[in-house]
């Protein structure tokens, strides 16, 4: 505020020199005498010598007492400022205007922006110089900008850059529209943008350029220079072009030497050589300019030295660990020195938003296949398609109640009902009993044999299950949903809709095995459900070079594909809400905390097969 005060103070002085030639003169030393004052800062002790002076020079009075009462607006005396403005009653335009100037200034001061716009709510004559009607542009920026109403404070500042200006103050100008603009959401530049002005309007498509676009320098350029030649004299060019072409190169993330912290000892090893051996067939199916792979043994008692170790070495970006239990050690651990993405998620997990990777992207970011988001889509996609009644059977596990406690929490919030939550034993192969339980059938037996009792004699068969559910939730592994699916038909049920997770699907087609399980939706991996169209990919090299089609790994083969291919797209994931990556095991985004979610494609079991539902994706 006090340097905008003082060309407020530079203006005061000049206009004070057009002036003295219709009032009378003060000896010039005293006026130099001040100045240097305000050269020094010394601005308190300036007001008191224009007070002074306006007593010595009645005719400059209110000249000076203008001039006093913007030295102690630049300190903030707002008390002492306005009680100055209170004596002064202008004679000419110029004072009025020099006034009302100060009196938005003092509110300003006092966070009463409303005030200050509806005293500048009316332009200045045109006899008025031209610095002083700029200035009021200034101002009501200024009081926008304290409204948090960005794209008029930006309004105003292009207004005051299409004055005459010093070379310092319009720099500094463009750099303040370029700030104040990336402040405003990013949906509202999408929607003004072709609203506004020509003025405005370059700027809010290069807004939205810069936040939708800067974490992707391929994107960037393109759009850069589309935009360079639309507005060719913007006064944007070069500087903050080059700014964000800077910083954009910044954001790349190309490891020159990767380290994959991996299980591959014990219960995990399987899962962890699936990973890999994705990893790896994308790492060699990148060409040219690979960074260097190193592998090192981390699980959950090593971590800690594992990760050092791999850092010490050279290692400038970390995928790993695999284990909960590591992954929760890492997380406590309280320098992560270069981005890490984790293969699991854990919650909660320590603040990781800061760290030596440019504070970008999280220090540690987690992607796996979280069950719980399948078990989230699965109720988001069951309530779109028109149901709100649903029945849950899940097994008596931990499992079981991790996906029953994220359906329920997207389900509820969404505005639908449980009717019934059944668990199974998933060791048992007889689940007539859970069925039954669920369907209210073991309720309509005991009435009907009741009755037989009642009446002593032989009835038809009556029993009936409930018919107030109209979606059931079944999370389940294949060897359990083909024996859930014909139970559920015969007790009449068959007709309800019946979604899953993708665990119900081994990933590898059997019809014969299938076959009851007809009608299941569930979401799955695009490596899963998309259709392979013969030509050489990615999946049919794994698939050949590992048999992946026909391992219970096969998914977490598409995980370590993924892996490979995200790391270069993380910056863009971080640095942008809407950003997303069509990776083989979904839609990709991250959220602020690091974490990668995933929105599947669904699928429909048909006479054994999945068959793909329609895809958005």
């Amino acid at each position: 505020m006090r340097a905008l005060l003082k060309i407020l103070l530079t203006v005061i002085l000049l206009q004070g020199c057009t002036l003295e030639v219709k009032k009378a003169a003060a000896p010039v030393d005293a006026e130099q005498e001040v100045r240097k004052l305000l050269d020094d800062g010394r601005y308190q002790q300036a007001a008191g010598e224009y007070l002074r002076l306006a007593e010595l020079y009645p005719e400059k009075s209110g000249f000076y007492h203008l001039q006093a009462a913007a030295a102690m607006i630049s300190i903030q005396r707002t008390a002492e400022a306005a009680e100055i403005l209170s004596t002064i009653t202008p004679q000419d335009a110029h004072d009025r205007v020099l006034k009302t100037l100060l009196q938005a200034e003092l509110h300003l001061q006092e966070r009463q922006p409303e005030k200050a716009l509806e005293l500048l709510s009316a332009d200045f004559p045109d006899v008025i110089p031209a610095s002083l009607r700029a200035r009021r542009h200034e101002v009501r920026a200024l009081a926008y900008e304290q409204q948090a109403d960005f794209i008029n404070a930006a309004t105003e500042r292009i207004s005051y850059g299409a004055y005459p200006l010093q070379r310092d103050d319009t720099d500094a100008n463009t750099a303040k529209i370029w700030e104040t603009l990336n402040k405003v959401d990013k949906q509202v530049l999408r929607e003004l943008h072709r609203a506004h002005p020509q003025a405005l309007s370059g700027w809010l498509e290069l807004a939205l350029i810069n936040r939708t676009m800067l974490a992707d320098l391929t994107a960037l350029t393109g759009a850069l220079a589309a935009w360079q030649g639309k507005y060719p004299a913007h006064p944007a060019n070069p500087g903050i072009i080059g700014q964000m072409r800077a910083a954009a190169r910044s954001y790349e993330i190309r490891p020159r030497q990767i380290a994959l912290l991996l299980p591959l000892r014990g219960a995990y090893r399987k899962a962890a050589e699936a990973i890999r051996d994705g990893f790896i067939s994308a790492w060699y199916d990148s060409g040219q300019d690979r960074p260097l792979i190193k592998l090192y043994e981390g699980n959950s008692l090593n971590i800690e030295k594992v990760y050092s170790q791999a850092v010490a070495e050279g290692a400038d970006f970390i995928v790993g660990p695999l284990e909960k239990q590591a992954l929760t050690r890492l997380s406590a651990m309280a320098d992560l020195s270069v981005p890490t993405l984790a293969l699991n998620r854990v919650q909660p997990v320590a603040d990781m938003s800061s760290g030596d990777n440019g504070n970008l992207v999280p220090a540690l970011m987690q992607f796996g296949l979280s069950p719980e988001d399948e078990a989230r889509q699965v109720a988001d996609r069951a309530f779109a398609d028109g149901h709100s009644r649903a029945l849950v059977i899940v097994p008596d596990d931990q499992w079981g109640r991790r996906l029953y406690d994220a359906f329920r929490e997207n389900w509820l919030a969404q505005g639908g009902n449980i009717l019934e939550r059944i668990d199974y034993d998933p060791q048992n192969n007889d689940y007539s009993a859970p069925v039954t339980q669920l369907l209210n059938v073991d309720s309509s037996e005991s009435r009907v044999r009741k009755l037989r009792q009642a009446l002593n004699r032989s009835l038809e068969n009556l029993t009936r299950r409930r018919q107030d559910a109209d979606v059931i939730f079944m999370a389940a592994f294949p060897i359990s949903g083909r024996q859930i699916i014909p139970q559920l038909r015969f007790h009449e049920a068959g007709g309800i809709p019946v979604y899953a997770t993708s665990h119900v699907f081994t990933g590898s087609v059997n019809p014969q095995a299938d076959m009851d399980m007809d009608g299941v939706m569930f979401p799955d991996l695009p490596w899963i459900l998309f259709p392979h169209d013969g030509s050489p990919s990615i999946k049919s090299r794994v698939n050949e070079n590992f048999q992946a089609d026909t391992s219970v790994y096969q998914r977490l083969y598409a995980l370590g594909v993924d892996v490979f291919h995200l790391i270069p797209n993380l910056y863009r994931l971080a640095f942008d809400d809407d950003a997303r990556f069509s990776g083989e095991t979904g839609l990709l985004s991250m959220s602020g905390d690091g974490r990668i979610s995933r929105k599947l494609p669904w699928g429909k079991i048909i006479n054994g097969k999945p068959e793909l539902l329609e895809h958005d994706g």
